[in-house]
């Protein structure tokens, strides 16, 4: 199972208590969508940490402090911590840089240790830095670890942290440990003591760190690979501190980091073996530059093969005091038993039996157990190497204990049973428990249980000791025995309203029941029951003590009113009618009595009563409730029941017109429907109607109630006066003319009267007639069209023509070859004019202009439809003419003699020469010749 969590940390400063911590909450947060995480884990928790806060608040306690650690819903850990600086007083951190090595600042304590604040008090490691927490909460018989998951998922954010217990971690692989073995000292282990926990001394053991650029890389820095090796060695430190006969405490001397691609001193291969060689090498030849017992290098190269570690075996304090780390796994509970496993090479131990689950197992599981024959190895070689000179040491004096303690309780109800817990740090040797008031009143265990039998306040006292020392914790008034509950109450009614005042003593918590199936957890609650009754309440009072009951009848009544509705107020015979009770209060029995109903009483709360016959009708209800109260509710002339309905109708019509009134006399109905027999409807109760024609139409009226529906229907005769009209074949023509009357009046006309002036015959009765017109002339015609409602006339004009009289009078002027011609023809409807030539016109008066002089003839025709007439004029044209001549000759000798030809124009008639000087001087021929005696220039002038 997956937890996911967003975690906000909140300090609250408020640890003036001992049992008062700053609390640390948090909140949920989504995994990655990728399986980043589920294939390490079958359990885990994802958790946004304000690692800076928290890592500011552990620094800032120099001695014992405690927190509240609560993770969402899924983790609380209340933590007593303590600084537990791993690294030794001289110890040093070198960065091996392309400048060479260089020391740096010693930075503050990481490392913490110390207890869960639970009666078990399991042990809880913490390393802490500004972005960094890491290490494990042992609670519940469970291992939780917690540490950075960026490692795992880049993405995350820099504090976001990985929580999970070890039994949910998923081996991925069959990782393995190169183990080195060589001859062991001859040890003896000596024999482990017949009681508990009893170290017989404690060693310290100084290791040396180092770690490849690879690992600087991983952690982003020198400060961040320290803080990931000391971190693992704080929880390895807990592998080894009670284990075994003697503790064994890591004490840092120094810690040695790569910083760059270039400065790994030693080899680069990928083979475990040939790194713990060059390893060695280097560590003999002053690598680290201060002394040790045993040194780890870490690695983030992947091996050759599964090999994930090697050591020399029963090598600390040898020339083969070293073994490699490969940080083969982001998840910190590998990677405690991977350093474990190691140093207990490096102790000696060799490997457990394949599968078997303990540290020593030949492939690095998740166990923390040494097996039996790990520890007797560890145990015999501690003793073999502890008489060795300069190699170990005895861990420093013991300082006086500090007396602290927690218990399952620090109140309740008599008989209070309390688990209380040794939560003392430092070296204790003797616990001597004072609990007065209390069942035993003393005691010497580590985990006394005490029970208070009286109701009281009551102290309780710790002393811890050991060779240094004692230190007495004394809490007062730290018990609280209560007594039990003592419920009462009472109460008032108001209707199904009850208001309950609760008077009870002791009690820290209340449970009502109301005897309706009802509940409630309010002190002094309001209950409304839904019907009246006798109702067994019930008072249950708690603390810590448990419940205590009291019970009393309560008796609830409304008061009693009838009333009723029915589902439909009318209707039809045989209706069924369902009735409804309304009555307030809480009626057990209804009589019913139904006026004209079948049945006519009845006992149901909802009856349904049929009704036959039509009338009004009344209803009553007499309702009782449970207590014997009744009430009475009449309705008068609630139900009608309506007869079926009956159509009936009347009309006014005036001949003439087309509308009719309509006048509906039905009964019983709620809706009309008019047919009027055209296709017309209405649902008026009396409409006028209109109709478009005359006609016999049939009306039907059809009326409808919810009880059924009836119609009648009558003939209407509607007549209106006819419309006159007519045509006829021809309205003008010549005569005689026949004409054929076609008359269009209304359909509704019955008689016809003809008038036909000028005409044969002059009058007619006929529908068409036939009139013959013999004279020229305009004759109106007249007929008139008659029905009872009356008549109409209308007229035509017949036109009668005769043929045309062609006339046209001519304006010539002589000298000009244009003529007009003005039309006085009379009846004519067209004209064709005749000129010269042929050429014609049928303008009204065209002019023409002729060709030549002389006498033509013009003929102008008129024509109507009738007939055309002609007439035929003569027109003189005359014009001016045109003098021209030519001479045979114009020079000469004298006598000179020339010969005039006349070229003037063809209407000449008259020449007259005048030529002076010659001989003659003048002439009326039309072709003279003269002469000339004398020389000289001479004129010759001719007129036509």
């Amino acid at each position: 199972m997956k937890h996911a969590y967003l975690i906000t940390l909140f300090l609250l400063c408020t640890a003036h208590l001992l049992f008062t911590q700053p609390v640390f909450r948090g909140a949920p947060v989504t995994p990655p969508a990728s399986e980043t995480f589920s294939r390490h884990f079958t359990d885990y928790g994802l958790f946004q940490v304000d690692a800076p806060t928290l890592n500011r608040y552990a620094k800032s306690n120099s001695g014992d402090f405690e927190l509240n650690l609560q993770l969402g819903d899924a983790y609380h850990w209340v933590l007593a911590l303590q600084p537990n600086d791993v690294r030794g007083e001289n110890y040093k951190l070198v960065a091996a840089t392309p400048e060479g090595k260089q020391e740096q600042p010693r930075t503050e304590n990481k490392t913490f240790k110390g207890k869960v604040l639970s009666p078990l008090g399991e042990e809880t490691r913490l390393t802490l830095d500004e972005h960094f927490i890491y290490g494990f909460v042992e609670t519940g018989g469970e291992t939780y670890y917690i540490e950075p998951a960026w490692p795992f998922e880049p993405g995350l954010g820099e504090d976001t942290y990985l929580v999970y217990p070890a039994s949910a971690v998923i081996n991925t692989g069959s990782y393995r440990c190169d183990w080195e073995g060589d001859p062991s000292p001859d040890v003896h282990e000596l024999p482990a003591p017949e009681a508990g926990r009893v170290i017989l001394a404690c060693y310290q053991v100084d290791i040396a760190l180092a770690a490849d650029f690879l690992m600087v890389q991983r952690f982003g820095s020198v400060n961040g690979a320290e803080s990931f090796m000391l971190g693992v060695l704080n929880n390895v430190q807990s592998n080894y501190d009670d284990e075994f006969n003697h503790q064994i405490l890591f004490s840092v001397a120094t810690l040695y980091v790569s910083s760059c691609s270039s400065c790994d001193p030693w080899t680069s291969s990928l083979s475990s073996g040939n790194l713990l060689d060059s390893f060695t090498d280097w560590g003999n030849s002053g690598g680290f530059g201060v002394n040790f017992d045993v040194a780890s290098l870490w690695t983030d190269r992947d091996f050759f093969g599964n090999a994930i570690g090697v050591a020399w075996v029963g090598s600390v304090c040898t020339d083969g005091r070293y073994n490699i780390l490969q940080n083969f796994s982001t998840n910190s509970a590998l990677l405690r038993v991977l350093q474990a496993h190691e140093l207990g090479h490096n102790f000696d131990a060799s490997h457990d039996g394949q599968g078997t689950n303990f540290i020593m197992a030949p492939s690095v599981n998740n166990s923390n157990a040494w097996s039996n024959f790990s520890r007797s190895r560890i145990n015999s070689f501690i003793n073999a190497v502890a008489s060795v000179p300069g190699c170990l040491s005895i861990c420093g004096s013991v300082d006086p204990p500090v007396a602290a303690l927690t218990s399952s309780a620090t109140s309740g109800c008599v008989p209070l049973t309390v688990d209380f817990s040794d939560l003392s740090t430092g070296q204790v040797n003797n616990i001597s428990w004072q609990f007065p008031g209390g069942s035993p009143s003393s005691s010497s265990s580590s985990f006394p249980t005490v029970t208070y039998n009286a109701a009281g306040t009551y102290d309780v006292i710790l002393t811890v000791s050991n060779s240094s020392g004692a230190n007495t914790i004394v809490l007062e008034d730290y018990i609280v025995a209560s007594p039990a509950a003592a419920p009462q109450f009472s109460y008032s009614v108001n209707g199904l309203t009850v208001s309950f005042n609760n008077t009870s003593a002791n009690a820290q918590t209340y449970q009502w029941a109301f005897g309706d199936g009802d509940f409630n957890n309010v002190l002094s609650p309001v209950h409304t029951y839904a019907t009246d009754g006798l109702y067994l309440v019930s008072l249950t009072a708690s603390n810590a003590c448990g419940p205590v009951t009291v019970e009393e009848f309560v008796i609830v009544e409304l008061p009693m009113q009838a009333g009723f509705s029915g589902n439909s107020l009318l209707g039809c015979p045989g209706a069924s009618i369902s009735f409804a009770d309304l009555s307030t209060g809480t009626p057990v029995e209804w009589n019913w009595s139904f006026e004209g109903g079948m049945p006519a009483v009845s006992n149901s709360p909802s009856p349904s009563i049929a009704y036959e016959n039509p009338g009004v009708y009344d209803v009553s209800l007499t309702v009782t409730n449970a207590l014997g109260t009744s009430s009475t509710y009449s309705r008068q002339n609630y139900i009608a029941i309506l007869p079926a309905p009956e159509a009936i109708f009347t009309y006014q019509y005036a001949p003439g017109g087309l509308t009719v009134q309509f006048a509906n006399a039905s009964t019983g109905a709620d809706d009309w429907l008019w047919e009027f027999g055209d296709g017309a409807t209405s649902s008026q109760g009396n409409p006028a109607h209109t109709y478009s024609a005359d006609g016999n139409y049939t009306v039907t009226l059809t009326t409808t109630s919810q009880c059924g529906q009836d119609a009648m229907t009558r003939n209407i005769e509607v007549v209106t006066p006819p419309i006159a009209g007519f045509s006829a074949d021809v309205l003008a023509g010549c005569a005689p003319l026949t004409a054929q009357m076609a008359n269009e009046s209304s359909p509704n006309a019955a008689t016809f009267q003809w008038f036909f002036p000028g005409g044969t015959p002059g009058t007619s009765t006929l529908p068409d007639p036939v009139v013959d017109f013999n004279a020229p002339g305009a004759y109106q015609v007249t007929l008139i069209s008659t029905n009872a409602a009356g008549s109409d006339t209308t007229t035509l004009t017949v036109s009668i023509d005769g043929g045309p009289q062609s006339e046209f009078a001519i304006e010539y002027t002589p000298g000009d070859t244009e003529a007009s011609f003005e039309n006085q023809s009379s009846n004519a409807d067209s004209l064709l004019w005749i000129f010269e030539n042929g050429a014609t016109s049928t303008a009204e008066s065209p002019s023409y202009n002729f060709s030549s002089d002389g006498i033509f003839p013009v003929t102008l025709i008129a024509f109507n439809a009738c007939d055309n007439d002609t007439l035929t004029q003569q027109v003189e044209v005359v014009t001016a003419p045109a003098a021209s001549f030519e001479l045979d000759a114009a020079a000469g000798c004298t006598p000179f003699t020339t010969q005039a030809s006349d070229l003037s124009s063809s209407n000449t008639t008259d020449w007259a020469w005048s030529a002076p000087g010659a001989t003659p001087e003048t002439s009326t021929e039309q072709n003279p010749s003269f002469t000339f005696a004398a020389p000289g220039s001479y004129t010759i002038t001719l007129e036509a």
